[in-house]
C-alpha cells in the first residue's frame, strides 16, 4: 500500500501516469485509423492508374502560411 501512496503523491502520479496512458492509446488509435484511409486511399489511386482511367481529378495538397497566404509550394 506504500507503493501505491507514493509518501502521499500516489494521487499525481497515477493520476499523470493513466493521462499519458489514455493519450497514448489515443495517438495509437488515431495512427492506426489513419494508416488505413491512406492505404484505402493508395489502393484507389493504383486502381485508378491502372485502368487509366481520367476520372475526377486527384486533390492537390496546398500549403498555407500561417497568415491564410497560398505557401510557394502552391504554384502561384
Amino acid at each position: 500500500m506504500e507503493f501505491i501512496e507514493m509518501g502521499g503523491y500516489g494521487g499525481y502520479v497515477w493520476s499523470a501516469f493513466g493521462f499519458t496512458l489514455v493519450l497514448t492509446l489515443g495517438l495509437a488509435w488515431q495512427s492506426w485509423r489513419q494508416q488505413r484511409q491512406r492505404g484505402t486511399e493508395l489502393m484507389e489511386l493504383r486502381r485508378r492508374v491502372r485502368s487509366g482511367d481520367a476520372g475526377r481529378p486527384v486533390r492537390r495538397l496546398v500549403a498555407v502560411r500561417a497568415d491564410g497566404q497560398p505557401g510557394p509550394s502552391s504554384g502561384s
